[in-house]
C-alpha cells in the first residue's frame, strides 16, 4: 500500500458522527465533550469515543483547561491532509 497513512485518515472520516463532530469544531473552535455531545445529539461515551479516534489521527486537538478538556480542531494537520489527498488524486500538481 503506497499511502497508509492517508488511507487510515479518510477510513476515521468515513463515520458520520466523526465527519459531523470535525464540521462542528470547525464552526465552535472549542467544545468539552459533553457539550459536543449535546449539540450532536448523541451519548457523551459516543462523543468521547470518536473524539478520542480523531485526536489519534490528528484531525482535532485537545486542551486541558482546569477540570476540563476543551477539544479543537488542529486545522495545520487537516491542511496538511487534505494537500496530501490532492496530491495523490493529481488535483494539485
Amino acid at each position: 500500500m503506497k499511502h497508509p497513512n492517508l488511507v487510515r485518515m479518510i477510513v476515521c472520516l468515513g463515520d458520520r458522527t466523526r465527519l459531523d463532530i470535525l464540521l462542528l469544531l470547525n464552526v465552535e473552535k472549542s467544545l468539552v465533550s459533553s457539550m459536543i455531545a449535546v449539540k450532536l445529539g448523541i451519548r457523551p461515551s459516543v462523543a468521547s469515543y470518536h473524539l478520542r479516534l480523531l485526536v489519534e489521527k490528528g484531525f482535532v486537538k485537545s486542551t486541558k483547561s482546569g477540570r476540563y478538556v476543551l477539544y479543537h480542531m488542529n486545522k495545520e494537520n487537516v491542511r496538511v491532509f487534505l494537500t496530501e489527498l490532492h496530491t495523490v488524486l493529481g488535483v494539485v500538481e
